[in-house]
């Protein structure tokens, strides 16, 4: 058996692997005043992220005792003053998906969507097809066919997937692992700086990973400490600008025409190395010429 462990509510928060994204009041509210009746009988699964632990497992219960904190302070000083029940697992992301979305399903209360758009996740971000997915949560790939196929991914820069393979993307949306990480994190550190409000949240991480969508990782790590460094008190934050400078600093536009069958190798390799097309390039580039002795 897992032991529990107590953690203070300001050390918790919601995991970006946690495939919740709908939540509805009226349940919440309900579950609010069981909670506050006799406490919280199932405790949360979390996962260490970046100094805090972020909820993988329970966010419904989370947002319940946070209302009860709220609206009964007494309430939850007496159910929660050592900390909020929780088991703590070490997961990588790849697990914490699947985990969040085969939990659930079995509850029975995501959205067709949601289920779409962790599959999503799963498939461009770690490359598992239809069938992996659906083995991995014990369902019939059916089901996630279905989800995928209500979910609207095309508008977001994606193909429709078939059964057997992942998704393939366009090149110029491509959306890498590494942005939507460094995104979440970063918008973390920022509100925590009182930088960015809760309702700015969203619109900051995608502006965020629009804009570094076809940098490097150790591009996107220095337009996110640059930001980071930038922000004080509500400064607001030209995340356009930044990355321009970047660009500049360490790069120089060419055009160059590539043959067709050149441009699909190279593609393949961006997909499979998770990398941006030039990042690809240069990355080849940079090796033969180091061969030939030219750098």
């Amino acid at each position: 058996m897992e032991s529990i462990t107590r953690i203070p509510i300001e050390k918790l928060e919601i995991s970006p692997y946690n495939v919740r994204t709908v939540i509805d009041k009226k349940k919440i509210e309900d579950l609010m005043e069981s909670i506050r009746r006799v406490g919280l009988l199932e405790p949360l699964i979390v996962m260490p992220e970046d100094g805090k632990y972020g909820i993988v497992i329970g966010r419904c219960r989370y947002e319940a005792i946070k209302l009860l904190k709220k609206k009964y302070r007494s309430d939850f000083q007496r159910h929660f003053s050592e900390g909020i029940p929780c088991i703590v697992r070490k997961l990588t992301p790849r697990e914490a998906i699947i985990l969040s979305l085969s939990e659930n399903l079995q509850r029975g209360n995501l959205t067709k969507e949601e289920i779409g758009e962790a599959a999503l996740r799963l498939q461009v971000e770690y490359g598992l097809t239809l069938e992996d997915i659906a083995e991995s949560i014990s369902v019939d790939v059916g089901i996630i066919s279905e989800a995928l196929s209500l979910y609207s991914f095309v508008s977001k820069g994606f193909e429709p997937a078939r059964p057997g393979r992942p998704p393939k993307k366009k090149r110029k949306r491509k959306i890498s692992k590494k942005a939507r990480v460094t995104a979440e994190i970063l918008t973390r550190k920022l509100e925590r700086k009182g930088v960015l409000r809760a309702e700015e949240k969203e619109k900051f991480k995608e502006k965020f990973i629009r804009s570094v969508a076809d940098l490097s990782g150790k591009e996107i790590e220095r337009v996110a400490r640059e930001i980071e460094e930038l922000a004080e008190g509500r400064l607001f934050i030209e995340v356009e600008k930044v990355v321009k400078e970047i660009k500049t600093l360490e790069t120089v536009e060419r055009i160059v025409l590539f043959k067709k069958n050149i441009v699909e190798a190279l593609d393949e390799i961006a997909e499979r190395e998770d990398k941006s097309f030039d990042d690809v390039v240069n990355d080849l580039l940079q090796e033969k010429l180091n061969e030939m002795g030219l750098l």
